[in-house]
């Protein structure tokens, strides 16, 4: 059985494995974080290259391949790590990984990209700027300090949903219809 200290060294990355999505960042960053590890979960095109590096740098024993998970396995490895890493290099919409990380009070760290600033607020996380792994590391050790502290995250899961969940999306669009069709029957 894994120790309470234990959580507080785990770093989750899940998503596709590819370039744009920043993966080989978390190489230096999982280097400068000793104690830690790292659960990678995803596949794609550069899965191997990513395995290669893993193992080139003598992180075989600190990185776990997954592959893809079920949704709620996925919700188990947020809910019993430290931080989901998103260190996108790519603009992003909205990235649904971090709200799901942060619905099981998972703190987030990363890169500061498109719509990822809507749900990365401080209070869940910290956005930096994209291509800077030591912004990342900075980021993660705050965190990691935070959560050794005894954070308490237990609140996250209720304001998550309230912030990004279904009720508020239906709203939202409810809304926008509602403006669509009073702007199209003013317009006629």
């Amino acid at each position: 059985s894994r120790g309470l200290g234990d959580v507080y060294k785990r770093q989750v990355f899940a998503g596709r494995i590819e370039e744009f999505k920043g993966v080989f960042d978390l190489i230096p960053l999982i280097e400068a974080l000793e104690s830690c590890t790292l659960e990678v979960i995803g596949d794609g095109a550069a899965l191997p290259t990513l395995r290669e590096q893993v193992r080139a740098q003598g992180l075989e024993a600190r990185v776990r391949f997954h592959g893809w998970l079920e949704r709620d396995d996925v919700a188990a490895q947020f809910a019993s790590a430290a931080i989901c890493l998103v260190p996108s290099r790519c603009y992003e919409a909205w990235a649904m990984v971090g709200p799901e990380a942060i619905a099981q009070g998972c703190p987030v760290v990363a890169y500061d990209n498109g719509g990822i600033a809507e749900w990365c607020l401080p209070k869940f996380g910290t956005g930096v700027r994209v291509g800077d792994v030591q912004g990342l590391v900075a980021a993660a050790r705050h965190w990691l300090a935070q959560r050794s502290a005894g954070l308490d995250t237990s609140s996250w899961r209720e304001e998550a949903q309230r912030r990004w969940g279904m009720p508020r999306f239906l709203r939202e669009y409810a809304d926008a219809l509602s403006a669509a069709i009073v702007s199209f029957k003013a317009a006629r």
